[in-house]
């Protein structure tokens, strides 16, 4: 029996893309495996995106969900300094960037410290 016949011919399961880039989104479930003292060496913080306006990050490990405060989009980093550029999670400009594209901050500080600017709201 093939996967696809497990399920009802309306419905499939749904593949959220993984997010990849470490730009210090942490989990914000205290009791996440990942979050835990003893793991924390060991486990690193992975995310699925869900799609949707804005995006929001599912924790891999224990399925916690978080909106990020801010968005920019890991294309600026193949362009000029002056492209790299931060938006509010609600903004309509952080909805235009690629879902492959997008990279998630928790605060304006850490999108600043990691070169980028505020962008247009």
């Amino acid at each position: 029996m093939q996967p696809e016949e497990w399920f009802e011919e309306d419905w499939r399961p749904v593949m959220h893309p993984r997010y990849t880039h470490d730009t210090g989104v942490r989990c914000p479930n205290e009791r996440c495996v990942a979050n835990q003292p003893s793991e924390m060496r060991y486990l690193p913080q992975r995310f699925n995106v869900i799609a949707g306006m804005p995006p929001r990050l599912r924790c891999a490990w224990c399925d916690y969900e978080l909106e990020p405060a801010v968005i920019g989009t890991s294309e600026a980093f193949d362009g000029p300094i002056n492209r790299r550029k931060y938006h509010p999670a609600r903004s309509r400009w952080a909805a235009t960037i690629r879902p492959e594209n997008l990279l998630f901050f928790s605060s304006v500080e850490a999108a600043e410290a990691a070169g980028f600017r505020p962008g247009a709201v």
